[in-house]
């Protein structure tokens, strides 16, 4: 039979209700989990059952143990209830530091929002009550220690004998770090953990420490209870100097829901405030080249969860580059005419008569420029439509591996055009037009890049024409190259 409401009501056992992690009914069996590694001994299990029911209660004998009471009635099904006594956190008796003791219990309140902190060596002792089996130690590294901090792990029984059982290095932002002992369980009532901040920027930040008597992870709820969990969504894996971008999270109840926005406190960490900024809203800001780790946090009932992203911070400089050379050219009774001297380039075409196109030409010298640096690149003209046919046009950029002079460049030396690589419209008011050339930039860096301007698909067929003002002029052409210290993701 399945248990109900007034049959598990016949079982009145003591159990402390902070401990139980899962509950599971099985058929005619109730089973629960309740962590008791800070018990020197398994609880006493106490039942009574009601008028007419007889129970029967067989004790745990050790922890990790099994206790199982059985309560059985005249026509009717016994029922049986399991409690199972594991290896959990292990309570603290005291904690003591060798400085700031004031501030050495929010190391153990389970809480990411309070920290204790210090500067230059220093060590911290917890007191677990009595000898018992301890496993691993895990350490919540609050989010401003500034970089990593060796620091070792001891255990002793009495504190005068103390061994060595973890060495190793924080791990700033990120949820609880588990230093498992190197020697293995250990048999100790005393844990000791050194930090040297040598050297560092900051003082020494903790916000959390836990002590297991098992080999399992404990940073979440029990993975057989459905549980809430927290996820960063937003991919950024650069931003520049001086600029901003959002990290959005997700965070989800046990039971699958999104949670409603304020529904839990959030909080967004960086690990070096110097590199990158990030407001209470998730908004991070670069502020100097270096790489960085930013964390959302977040405070449910009975844990608290994170998530991290690791950021870099790129320093970005900008290149402006006038045209190395630049030149139109025109078709029909003057294709042998050069127009280097123009203080003006014009661009049109005319599907039926290409033979009286012009066409605008410019080459840029990328000597020296580093392909894996080029973070964007964009070709600046003044231009606008003269013609009284229409009001725009799109004027189309191709790229141009042949090599040209301008000197000698005229509408039958021209060299061929060769794939489209850029685009941009131009209407009437004469005015910087902005061109998108980064892909191809990034092709022909470290030498020349040349394009040649024309109108691909001009509405009827007929473009209109475009004036273009040339490096002889006030408002001459450039190619804006945006530059990272280091290579483009």
């Amino acid at each position: 039979m399945a248990f109900t409401d007034t049959q598990v009501r016949l079982l009145k056992a003591k159990l402390d209700p902070k401990h139980i992690r899962t509950r599971n009914s099985n058929g005619s069996t109730l089973s629960y989990v309740e962590e008791a590694s800070d018990l020197a001994q398994p609880p006493v299990i106490a039942a009574q059952a009601a008028a007419g029911a007889t129970v029967t209660v067989t004790q745990a004998g050790s922890v990790p143990g099994t206790a199982v009471v059985e309560v059985s009635q005249t026509g009717k099904t016994t029922a049986s209830y399991k409690i199972q006594f594991v290896r959990g956190e292990l309570t603290p008796r005291t904690i003591s530091a060798s400085v700031s003791q004031v501030q050495a219990s929010k190391m153990i309140d389970s809480s990411a929002y309070s920290a204790w902190k210090a500067s230059g060596q220093q060590t911290i002792t917890l007191d677990t009550g009595f000898v018992q089996k301890i496993n691993h130690v895990e350490i919540n590294w609050a989010f401003d220690n500034p970089k990593t901090l060796r620091y070792t792990v001891e255990t002793s029984s009495d504190t005068a004998t103390w061994r060595k059982t973890f060495e190793g290095l924080s791990t700033s932002v990120r949820a609880l770090q588990w230093a498992s002992f190197t020697t293995g369980a250990v048999n100790a009532r005393y844990i000791r953990i050194t930090v040297n901040s040598d050297g560092n920027a900051g003082p020494v930040s903790i916000a959390d420490i836990r002590a297991y008597g098992d080999n399992a992870s404990h940073s979440g709820t029990s993975p057989t209870t459905p549980k809430f969990t927290l996820g960063i969504t937003s991919n950024f894996p650069s931003i520049e100097v001086t600029k901003s971008k959002t990290l959005t999270y997700s965070l989800r109840l046990p039971s699958g829901q999104a949670a409603a926005t304020g529904q839990y406190p959030i909080l967004f960490k960086t690990s070096d405030p110097s590199i990158a900024s990030v407001s209470s809203t998730g908004v991070v800001k670069g502020l100097k080249k270096g790489s960085v780790n930013i964390a959302v946090v977040a405070s449910v009932p009975g844990q608290v969860l994170y998530d991290v992203q690791t950021i870099e911070i790129a320093d970005v400089t900008q290149q402006v580059l006038l045209p190395s050379a630049d030149a139109h050219v025109q078709g029909g009774t003057v294709a042998d005419t050069n127009y280097q001297r123009s203080t003006q380039m014009f661009v049109r075409h005319v599907d039926a008569y290409p033979q009286f196109d012009r066409y605008a030409y410019l080459s840029f010298d990328l000597t020296g420029i580093d392909p894996s640096l080029v973070e964007s690149a964009s070709l600046r003209f003044t231009g606008v439509v003269t013609d009284t046919a229409g009001d725009s046009v799109t004027v189309n950029a191709h790229a141009v591996s042949a090599p040209w002079a301008a000197s000698t460049l005229t509408f039958n030396t021209k060299p061929p055009m060769g794939v489209p690589v850029g685009a941009v419209v131009v209407d009437k008011t004469s005015q910087v037009r902005t061109m998108d050339l980064t892909d191809y930039v990034r092709l022909t860096a470290g030498g020349v890049s040349s394009v040649g301007l024309t109108e691909d698909a001009p509405a009827g067929g007929t473009g209109l024409l475009v004036a273009i003002d040339s490096s002889r002029s006030a408002n001459k052409p450039q190619l804006v190259l945006t530059l990272r210290t280091t290579p483009v993701p």
